[in-house]
């Protein structure tokens, strides 16, 4: 094969990606966290509806849920502490929708629970991916796809998250609502419920 020829094959085969993964996830998503020696650290469940994202994370006893609501430009992460339940809002001047490159440089990796998957290299590092569908969550790395296995550094040490449910479903519209029974609180106003509550 000639240098053109390769050459044109790959921009025919990066526009095909490009194209693919404009298509946006709607459904859930299950990824298992493990530490650097392999040892379970938890479970991360992700809603989408193509727009908007309910993210849970589970890990041991302690549960972390976030609601990303982009047409809206709101954020807020709930927290549930000593018996209060409140949603921490991201003010609306500090809510960006993120970009995704359009293409990367991949190799093939194969499928995973019967998505075609490509692995490129990204600014988290080694990240495998479909490029079937795009889930642009900001948890996730930024890749034009839908991640199905990569690495985060975080204070916890290095985390390994490996995709091991998909579902088409869509999910309940009321999970991209605050749940009843929350208080939405600035910044500020959760640190001065937090010193209350620990003051007792």
């Amino acid at each position: 094969m000639t240098p053109m020829r390769q050459l044109v094959l790959g921009f025919l085969i990066s526009l095909s990606f490009t194209t693919i993964a404009q298509t946006p996830f709607i459904g859930t998503v299950k990824y298992a966290i493990t530490d650097a020696n392999g040892n379970d650290n938890g479970v991360v469940t992700i809603h989408s509806d193509g727009t908007n994202f309910h993210c849970q994370e589970l890990v041991g006893e302690f549960s972390l849920a976030t609601l990303e609501l982009p047409e809206q430009r709101s954020e807020f992460m709930l927290v549930t502490f000593l018996g209060r339940q409140l949603a921490l809002a991201t003010p609306a001047d500090k809510f960006h929708i993120r970009s995704i490159p359009e293409s990367m440089h991949t190799a093939s990796a194969g499928d995973v629970l019967g998505l075609k998957c490509m692995q490129t290299v990204c600014a988290e590092g080694v990240v495998t991916y479909s490029p079937d569908y795009l889930l642009n969550y900001r948890l996730l790395p930024a890749v034009p796809g839908l991640p199905v296995e990569f690495e985060f550094n975080s204070e916890l040490g290095k985390r390994k998250y490996k995709l091991t449910d998909i579902n088409h479903t869509a999910p309940d519209p009321s999970v991209f609502h605050i749940p009843e029974g929350f208080t939405i609180v600035g910044s500020d106003e959760l640190m001065t419920i937090f010193d209350g509550l620990t003051a007792e």
